[in-house]
């Protein structure tokens, strides 16, 4: 299993100019991905304590990859308004589906992190796997 970090890419504008950027950690198999799996992590976490579920999916032929949140992990800054998150759900969704274009992603939430799934789900009635 290989690891890696990353920027969840971002348009820079006037408006965003003092925001964090959104670290995101990725594990990767040997061969291209049948499947891709996102995972936000819940209140107090960051993607680093999610390597063992990467292992599992990666095992069975995805690539995983997690952000940390604002205010968690290397993104640091502070935790902001929930909306805000969840735009931060929607870029890192698109990020997915930009980078794998034709693979199924899935999202994973922990916690705080499955709330912000569930309403990214129900909000944008997005056509995730």
């Amino acid at each position: 299993m290989h690891v890696d970090e990353l920027v969840l890419p971002t348009k820079l504008t006037r408006q965003n100019r003092h925001e964090p950027r959104i670290m995101c950690r990725r594990w990767t198999g040997d061969t291209p991905p049948r499947f891709v799996v996102g995972v936000i992590h819940g209140l107090g976490e960051h993607s680093q304590r999610y390597e063992h579920v990467a292992k599992y999916f990666v095992d069975q032929g995805a690539t995983v990859i997690a952000i940390d949140q604002r205010g968690h992990g290397q993104t640091g800054g502070t935790l902001p308004h929930f909306d805000v998150l969840l735009e931060d759900v929607t870029r890192f969704v698109a990020y997915l589906e930009t980078s794998y274009p034709g693979i199924p992603v899935f999202l994973i939430g922990q916690s705080f992190g499955g709330s912000l799934v569930l309403n990214y789900v129900l909000r944008r009635k997005n056509h995730l796997a």
